[in-house]
């Protein structure tokens, strides 16, 4: 494929994909200007799908539970709702965002990190 005929059709500068076979990166490539193997992306939203396909995963492999609490797995670092309590969440309430948590974002890394 040549990516960058993709890169035009798309109006993107840069490309980065990493192919994962048997949960192993086989292949790495990069494409576009000022871009590099060890370059640094925003991950955004996609962390979220990658991290709840992850969960289910463990669900699925029979690990975890879905209605486990999650401070089962956090050690001392335990679940701390919004309003500043510590309680209870399931990893169901997690992935259904109804555990009463939240963060309002992250604002990425700084410019040359």
């Amino acid at each position: 494929m040549n990516f960058q005929n993709e890169l035009q059709k798309y109006h993107a500068d840069v490309l980065s994909l990493a192919v994962i076979k048997n949960y192993k990166i086989v292949e790495m490539i990069v494409e576009g200007t000022n871009i590099r193997l060890n370059t640094k992306f925003q991950a955004a939203s996609i962390s979220k799908m990658i991290f709840a396909f992850a969960i289910l995963r463990l669900i699925y492999d029979g690990e975890l539970l879905l209605n486990d609490d999650v401070n089962n797995y956090l050690g001392n670092c335990p679940l701390v709702r919004q309003d500043g309590t510590k309680g209870k969440a399931t990893i169901q309430q997690i992935l259904t965002h109804i555990a009463g948590i939240n963060v309002h974002g992250f604002d990425g890394y700084p410019v040359g990190s």
